[in-house]
């Protein structure tokens, strides 16, 4: 059936990402988003000057003067993986903006087990707008806040949702240890075809 190839298309990439067999939207939020990250096995949190950190540890783009980066990757076999961020220091504190993309490969559409010609495609796109400061006579306390909006498509199918990650950082002293802690995708549930699912909450 026609929704059951849309499931198999949206979710295929996604599937080993669920937490504890549940199913998850916008699995690209749960995915590596820098090639530093991937290479580090996504420990991160607690890393100073990379603009990266707008996906990882809120407050830690506080560390960073201005920067940019970008990646792109196919994912498993099935799938693009992209990410591009950009960071810059102002009066205000540090502000970043960035995106996330996993493109699914097209699959094959079937009615009642009948091939179509139709080709299904489909993809997650996730934009980040982010900020970070030191907090005043805070003895090296940092603190951060992302806003996002999640948009996952298959076919003509589509569905957003909101979410937004808090974190806090300290250092205490310039060559010593770094503490980061953040919650990630706050919010609401992404719905397609009818169904709701959560996003890939992330401590």
């Amino acid at each position: 059936a026609v929704a059951a190839a849309l499931a198999c298309v949206a979710l295929g990439a996604g599937v080993a990402r669920a937490q504890g067999g549940g199913r998850l939207a916008a699995v690209v939020l749960a995915l590596p988003a820098s090639a530093r990250a991937a290479a580090l096995g996504e420990a991160v949190g607690a890393l100073a000057g990379d603009d990266a950190a707008l996906f990882y540890a809120p407050a830690q783009l506080a560390t960073v003067g201005a920067g940019a980066s970008a990646s792109l990757e196919r994912y498993l076999a099935t799938s693009t993986l992209a990410a591009a961020s950009l960071a810059y220091r102002a009066r205000v504190g540090t502000l970043a903006v960035g995106v996330q993309s996993l493109a699914y490969d097209g699959a094959s559409e079937t009615i009642d087990d009948a091939p179509t010609g139709r080709t299904l495609s489909g993809g997650e796109v996730v934009l980040s707008g982010g900020w970070a400061a030191a907090v005043p006579r805070g003895r090296g306390v940092r603190v951060g806040l992302v806003a996002k909006l999640a948009r996952q498509r298959v076919a003509e199918v589509a569905g957003s949702a909101g979410a937004v990650d808090v974190g806090v950082a300290w250092s205490g002293r310039p060559a010593g240890p770094t503490l980061a802690a953040a919650v990630q995708n706050v919010g609401g549930s992404l719905a397609l075809l009818g169904r709701a699912a959560p996003l890939p909450r992330r401590v």
